[in-house]
């Protein structure tokens, strides 16, 4: 009972200094939302539409609001549907941005409060399991995590796992309640962050088999690895919960093949070595005043978490060293050098220069370890660095409050930069706009119609917040990840929305895309009207201005004149074109005698429109900036265009009368006779200039005859 009384009396505390810290008005009235960036809206969207969905008896895994008609699928996006349920009852009382900020403040209090149970149980003293807590809950990590990634901050059951081996260990709990509550907390690690969930699994080995060798030495081999059964115990609850996760994992391999294989590269985001001691701009002491440094560290802000001070690295030397004889500490120190070494990355980087390989270049090609980003290892360190020095703490007979006032003062030094009240990175207003306040949405969208909200991205976080605002009134073929959906990416319009290179065919291609999915509304803000409304009204939309922001219609009459395409006619008919219009340059440089032969050319001599200048790459100027390729090829002229093998048989048949070569996937020789179904490539032509000049340009294919040549 007192030591209950006792973790409450610290939760009390912590959750006070994360109100201090990160408290502000606007987060509890809902204007303003915890984070910086759009990567929080993600997590607001989950806290509202996965409980819609259960309570709607929709499928929880894919959600249908964002990606219409596919749905966004929770388990291959960086969702928290564990932190979504835990604070439904929030969210239905006060709102998913409310809910979402009372979660994001008082993370650092539940990151704490688990740290501090785990190190009472080795220290049974309060206040070095204070100091423990306040290490971990308060570190770096999680004020640098909080930024954005609720996912990477949330570490709060990495200590309980932990706990719950050293409790097995110490035979104060049962084999099946060992199990059950490591279940427990796998599922819920699993649903708040799958990247954390598998990085645990890793560290849970170390520690545990470490651990075992320590006891079995210790013991003589009479007991740790055949009566209390840790590593058997791990293993069973690993295998108890992927089966339970059984349909998460279904969810998450069902289109596995179709994903993108590396969705961010760990090589940029690793730990400096620098970081330990320097810190960055979430710090409040030093963070200003070594900017210079920090600004060389990979990644960004909420991903360069690496700080410790020196100070603290200090003290946790001596802990080391006076603690490390201990044999349930020994484990620890070994779990901490792991950690803190695989952080650092595949690679060591001093002052943001890579010097020398090192282990996590071997760990980061395994499957689940591809996309894992090493600098969110910093949570181990932070953890057990925390854990040795309470149990330092906790055995000092002399010096004790020398020892504990050294300690708090290093913690003053890493204190974010939050403290200030007039610091606003951790502080973002929602968007809020007149046709998403006052319901004159309803004016122009029907109920559980799919709206598309430009600019087009991966990651177009005010639509989903807009989304949310109006109880998801309206879908959207807008969604938010990592990646678009292959079946809505397939789509020629699709790339050109999203990478706003409007090409020549933009208006058919628009077109054909918004009636394959459905989609007969389009919302521009002010500050891309300038860039998207003359191309819209070019494609027969008609514009609405609702504040600052833009509506697009469609008549019924102009709908129904839509063809019903597939994807696969749409990127041969894009295809098409862009090769002729490569070919038609060619020949308009040979025929004004151009010097030079390629796509910037070629939009100086008036032969193309600026949407084909190249890439700005001075060794890859030959290319355009939608993948197509204008030059000279030993001696003659080659033109080509990046497709799938699907299309190539097609396009050679229509464009290559005449070559002397045709090559795809180059730089193979392409062979008429062969099946290319599966291969994405350049499909380059050769020709002669003689052959290219006598070719008919003009006999463009009829769904293209009434393109103007040089447009």
């Amino acid at each position: 009972m007192k030591r209950i009384a006792g973790g409450f009396v610290a939760f009390v505390i912590y959750c006070i200094a994360a109100s201090a810290l990160f408290g502000r008005n606007g987060l509890i009235t809902g204007t303003h939302y915890l984070g910086s960036g759009t990567d929080p809206f993600l997590y607001i969207w989950m806290f509202k539409f996965l409980p819609k969905a259960i309570s709607n008896f929709y499928n929880p895994f894919v959600l249908p609001w964002a990606w219409a008609p596919h749905g966004l699928n929770i388990t291959q996006a960086t969702t928290t549907p564990a932190l979504a349920l835990l604070a439904w009852p929030i969210t239905k009382v006060l709102g998913p941005i409310v809910a979402f900020n009372i979660v994001s403040i008082l993370t650092p209090a539940f990151c704490a409060i688990t740290a501090f149970f785990f190190a009472q149980e080795l220290t049974e003293r309060w206040f070095p399991a204070l100091v423990a807590g306040w290490i971990f809950g308060f570190s770096t990590f999680v004020f640098g995590a909080l930024l954005g990634h609720l996912q990477v901050d949330f570490v709060a059951f990495i200590p309980l796992t932990f706990l719950t081996i050293v409790l097995r260990t110490r035979e104060k709990i049962s084999f099946r309640s060992f199990v059950f509550i490591l279940l427990l907390v796998n599922i819920f690690q699993f649903l708040t962050s799958l990247e954390t969930f598998v990085t645990t699994a890793i560290f849970v080995v170390v520690f545990a088999f470490s651990q075992e060798v320590v006891l079995y030495r210790q013991f003589k081999g009479s007991r740790p690895f055949l009566n209390n059964k840790i590593l058997t115990g791990i293993l069973i609850s690993y295998f108890l919960t992927t089966l339970i996760m059984g349909p998460f994992i279904f969810y998450f391999f069902r289109n596995y093949s179709q994903l993108p294989k590396l969705l961010q590269n760990g090589g940029n985001y690793c730990t400096d070595l620098i970081n330990f001691v320097i810190p960055t701009s979430v710090t409040y002491f030093g963070g200003r005043q070594f900017a210079q440094i920090s600004s060389h560290y990979s990644g960004n802000l909420s991903e360069e978490l690496g700080y410790v001070g020196i100070p603290l690295v200090v003290i946790t030397g001596m802990a080391i060293s006076q603690t490390w004889r201990l044999p349930f500490v020994k484990p620890m120190i070994l779990t901490l050098l792991v950690a803190l070494i695989f952080t650092l990355g595949p690679q060591l980087h001093i002052y943001g220069r890579a010097v020398l390989p090192l282990p996590w270049i071997l760990l980061e090609k395994l499957p689940l370890l591809s996309n894992a980003l090493p600098s969110r290892l910093m949570a181990f360190v932070v953890l057990f660095i925390g854990i040795i020095c309470a149990i330092w703490l906790s055995r000092m007979k002399r010096f004790y409050i020398l020892a504990c006032t050294g300690v708090l003062a290093s913690l003053i030094l890493t204190l974010p930069a939050s403290i200030v009240h007039s610091n606003g990175l951790w502080y973002s207003k929602i968007p809020r706009v007149r046709l998403f306040q006052n319901r004159l949405y309803k004016k122009y969208v029907k109920k559980g119609e799919t709206v598309l909200f430009l600019p087009f991205t991966q990651v177009n976080g005010d639509a989903i917040v807009w989304q949310t605002q109006t109880d998801g009134y309206f879908r959207t073929i807008n969604g938010y990840g990592n990646f678009i959906p292959t079946s809505i990416e397939a789509w020629p319009a699709a790339d050109m929305l999203s990478s706003g290179n409007i090409l020549p065919g933009f208006s058919w291609q628009f077109n054909d895309f918004m009636k394959r999915f459905h989609v007969r509304i389009v919302v521009v803000p002010k500050a891309y009207s300038k860039k998207w409304g003359p191309a819209l009204l070019r494609a027969g939309w008609h514009r609405h201005i609702a504040g600052k922001l833009s509506v697009y219609n469609i008549t019924d009459k102009a709908w129904a004149k839509i063809p019903d395409v597939k994807a696969l006619e749409a990127q041969y008919r894009a295809t098409d074109l862009h090769f002729r219009k490569l070919e038609f340059a060619a020949e308009c440089l040979l025929r004004k005698k151009s010097p030079v032969l390629n796509p910037d050319a070629a939009v100086a001599n008036g032969c193309l429109t600026s949407a084909f200048r190249s890439t700005g790459r001075s060794h890859e100027n030959n290319w355009d900036r939608d993948g197509g390729w204008l030059g000279v090829f030993n001696k003659h002229i080659g033109v080509g265009v990046v497709l799938e093998g699907a299309l190539a048989r097609q396009l050679a048949s229509e464009v290559g009368r005449g070559a002397k070569e045709i090559y795809f996937p180059f730089p193979k020789v392409y062979n008429p006779k062969k099946m290319y179904p599966n291969r994405t490539g350049q499909f380059l032509v050769i020709y002669s200039p003689s052959v290219l000049m006598a070719k008919e340009s003009t006999a463009l294919p009829h769904h293209l005859a009434s393109l103007p040549k040089g447009h």
